[in-house]
């Protein structure tokens, strides 16, 4: 399988850099990378956040695709 159109542009801000599929496992992973003209902002109060503070790496379930489960990792 390889990565589905509609996944290019369905992250606002960031990049797919890796698309890795596990179909014995039943899911797939989508690597995110940012995009450098995106704003950091709280999603609460949209105050400009500090990029200084750290990274820290997320990995979010996202809706199934084809059946398989999708986890997203991004910083």
């Amino acid at each position: 399988m390889s990565l589905p159109r509609f996944l290019k542009n369905a992250f606002k801000g960031y990049e797919v850099l890796d698309f890795k599929e596990f179909l014995q496992d039943g899911h797939i992973e989508i690597h995110l990378g940012r995009l450098e003209e995106k704003d950091w902002t709280c999603h609460r109060c949209t105050e400009p956040l500090s990029v200084e503070r750290g990274r820290h790496r997320s990995r979010v379930e996202a809706m199934p695709i084809m059946g398989l489960r999708v986890w997203v990792h991004f910083w």
